[in-house]
Formats: structure tokens, sequence, C-alpha cells
């Protein structure tokens, strides 16, 4: 597993990783979906070990084979010749991001020897290294996710709810401005209402005993009306059998007016009466028609206080709505509470997490800062290596100048020396010609002096 342990000799942090066998490195490359053999392992080769790594870098960095070869052009203006340095770039960024990954990774003794001269043991040892950390990665890849997904869930919740809540105050607040100014007409309906209920309390009152009244004056009436009928009745009934009798009797004159005046005396009484009864019918009629007008009032008023009823019931709907409001509300910020909550929670964990890859950040700025450094100082150093080589190869032109300069001067001397040794030879040849010249004559001389000398011994013996 990924730990870490205390060393002080290597530059940034240390982690311990298990060194794999070949069978269990091929199987997990395999696993990544990275094609890799024992013989390739083993046996490797910076060709094939250089793919692998650019897999590799594709994987756990997201940076391709074409990304690691296509060069920086900042970095190529700042150079002298450009062109000469474009595979050299590729090439450093290839190992400066593979450098990073490594140094990740736990491994820090990392080398241009390990993907151009690779060797079995410390392949092992990186792929091992790689593999534990692409393992961890995995593990923790899947944990970050999950947090970021919910953090951007409850981020999108927080929103919308902050925007639900934000309307919701606006209708508050709207609704709080309509009661504000409903209030003074609210407050005098209900003083109304309340006015209203005793005037109906009274009329209620009033209207019972009016109804009363009303009922014992209709039954008087109907009683009186009926004695009346009945009265009329009987006069009529009493006129026909005056009439009968006075046809079948004559009566004595005195006797038939007395009793006409007795029956004239009881018709004037009747008639009293009946006038009595049809002048307190009437006014019983208008008294009725009072009621009725008092009766039509008090259903006008009583239309009026449903229609109070109405607004009141309207205005107590208002109310329910706006507690049922103000509750939402309390419900929503209890809501948002329980969400900001909720979120602090999950931003402590975003922000472990954060600081976490905050420190890999800076560790890995570190590394890059260390990495750029030793990439100025190669820079510095190539160009101190190249100012360097243009001084020599001032040095070769003027050497080659020098050079030419000699070769001429010796071709010059060469072809002076040529003459020379013509001239040499022709006076050689002028000289041997002489000599071979000198030696005849010499020879000639010497034959002469033989034979003078002959001659001078065969005297001599003589």
């Amino acid at each position: 597993m990924y730990t870490p342990s205390k060393s002080p000799k290597v530059k940034g942090p240390q982690y311990s990783f298990p060194i794999l066998n070949a069978e269990e490195i091929v199987q997990c490359l395999k696993e990544l979906q990275i094609p890799f053999s024992e013989e390739q392992l083993k046996k490797p080769t910076s060709e094939g070990i250089r793919a692998t790594y650019e897999q590799i870098l594709e994987l756990l960095l997201g940076i391709s084979r074409d990304e690691l070869q296509q060069p920086v052009f900042q970095a190529l203006d700042v150079l002298s010749y450009p062109e000469l340095h474009e595979y050299s770039v590729g090439q450093l960024n290839f190992h400066r991001n593979l450098q990073k990954l490594l140094e990740a990774c736990g491994y820090h003794e990392f080398s241009m020897k390990d993907y151009l001269k690779p060797e079995y043991a410390r392949t092992k040892k990186i792929l091992s290294a790689i593999i534990n950390f692409a393992k961890f990665r995995e593990e923790r890849l899947v944990t970050f996710l999950e947090l970021q997904g919910r953090s951007e869930e409850i981020t999108t919740r927080k929103q919308q709810t902050e925007e639900e809540l934000n309307e919701l105050r606006e209708k508050v607040k709207k609704l709080r401005c309509e009661d504000e100014e409903m209030a003074p007409y609210a407050q005098s309906l209900q003083e109304q209402a309340e006015e209203l209920v005793g005037d109906i309390a009274q009329y209620n009152k009033s209207q019972a005993s009016l109804q009363k009244q009303i009922k014992e004056m209709k039954a008087e009436v109907a009683s009186r009306s009926d004695k009346i009928s009945s009265t009329k009745f009987n006069i009529l009934n009493e006129k026909q059998e005056c009439n009968k009798l006075q046809e079948m009797v004559v009566p004595s004159p005195e006797k038939a007016k007395k009793e006409i005046e007795d029956m004239s005396e009881q018709l004037e009484n009747d008639k009293q009466t009946t006038q009595s009864i049809e002048r307190r019918t009437k006014d019983l009629k208008l008294r009725i028609s009072g009621l009725e007008d008092c009766e039509r009032e008090l259903r006008q008023t009583f239309k009026l206080m449903q229609e109070c009823e109405e607004q009141m019931n309207e205005w107590r709907i208002l109310q329910d709505g706006l507690s049922e409001k103000r509750q939402r509300i309390v419900d929503y910020e209890e809501e948002l509470k329980r969400l900001k909550s909720s979120e602090s929670h999950y931003r402590r964990q975003l922000s472990n997490v954060e600081e976490r890859i905050s420190r890999l950040q800076m560790q890995a700025e570190e590394k890059k800062r260390y990495a750029d450094e030793s990439y100025d100082q190669v820079c510095q150093d190539r160009s101190e290596v190249n100012r360097e080589r243009e001084e020599v190869e001032r040095r070769i032109d003027r050497t080659n100048v020098l050079i030419q300069t000699t070769k001429d001067k010796i071709q010059e001397m060469l072809n002076e020396h040529e003459r020379e040794v013509d001239k040499v030879r022709e006076k050689y040849r002028t000289l041997e010609a002489s000599v071979v010249k000198y030696h005849r004559e010499l020879f000639s001389v010497m034959q002469s002096l033989s034979s003078y000398q002959g001659k001078f011994e065969v005297s001599t013996n003589w």
C-alpha cells in the first residue's frame, strides 16, 4: 500500500511500495490495458520501454504521445538555433513528465539511463512503483469523484433553494406590504363587523319580538276575520230568515218595528264592531308592512353581513396562506440550515481533499520548479556549450582558414619546391652531363697518361 517512509537522503516525500515479480507486473499492466510481456521486462529495450512509459503517461497524466513530442515553441524561440533542438526539447518534455510521475510514485532514482539503456532490476522497480501508484489513484479517484459529484449536487440544490427562498422572500415581502396596506382596511372591516354583529344581535332580538307580535297579530286578525265572516254570514242568514218570516207572517207593525229597530241597532253595533275590527286590521296591516320593511332591511343587513363574512373569510384565507407561506419559509430556512450544515461538512471534506491536492500540487510545483531549475541549468549549460561550440566553430573556421592558407602556402611551396627540384634536376642533369663529360675527358686523359706512362717505362727500361 501507498505509505510514507522516512528517508532524509532524497528530496521530497518518499513512499514505500512492494516490488512485484514479473508475472504480477505483466498482469497489472494488462489490467491497465497496457500491452507488456515478460520478455520486454527481462530484456528491456530503449524503444519498447519508452513506448510503455508513454502509454503510462497518457493513462495517469492524460498527456498523449503527440503532446509529448510537441515542441514548446516559446522555449524554442529563446534558443539561438531552434531547429537543432526540436528533438531534444521533446525528449526533455518526456523526461520531465516521467520524472514528475515517478517522484509522485515515490521513486526518486530516475535518470535518462532508465529509458535509454534500461536494466531489468531498475525497470521492475519503476513499474512496481507506477502500478502501486495507479492502484492508490484508482482507490482515491472514486472517492474524490463521488465527493466532487455530491459537492456539485449540493451546490446546485443550494442554489435552487436560495432561488426559491429569494422568491418566497419577495412574495412574503409583497404580502407583508399588501398586509400593511390592507391592515387599516381590515381593521375597519373588523370594527364594522363587530358593530354589525352587535346590530345583528339587536336586530335578531327585535326580529324575534316583532315576529312574535306579528304572529300574535296575524292570529288575532285571522280570528277577527273569522268572526267578521261568521257575523256577516249570521247577518245574511238572519236577513234571509227575516225575509222568510216576513213572507210567512203578518207582523204587527209595532213589534216588527221594534224588532227591526233591535236588529238595526244590532246591525249598527255589528257595523261598529266590524269597523273597529277593520281599523284594527288596517293598523295591524300597517304594522305588518312596517315589520316587512324592517325584515327587508334585516335581509339587506344579513346580506351585507354575509359579504363582510366573505371578505373576512378571504382575509382569513390570506392570513392562513400567509401563515402557511411563513411556515414554508421556516421549513425552507431549516432545510437551508441543514443544507448549509451538510455543505459545511462536505466543504470540510472537500477542503481536506483540496488541502491534500494542494499539498500534492505544492510538491508537484516544487518538483516542477526543481525540474525547471534543472531545465534552466541545462539550458544555461547548453547555452554555454553552444557558446563554446560557436567559439570552437569560429576557431575551427579560423583554423580551417589557416589550414587552407597553410595548404595554399604548402602547395605554393611544393610548387616552388617542384620548380626548384626541376631546376636541381636540370642542374643535376647538366652536372651529370658535365661529370660524364669530365669523366670521359678524365678517362681519356687517364688513358693517355697510361699510354704515356707505358711508353715512359719502356723508355726507362731501355
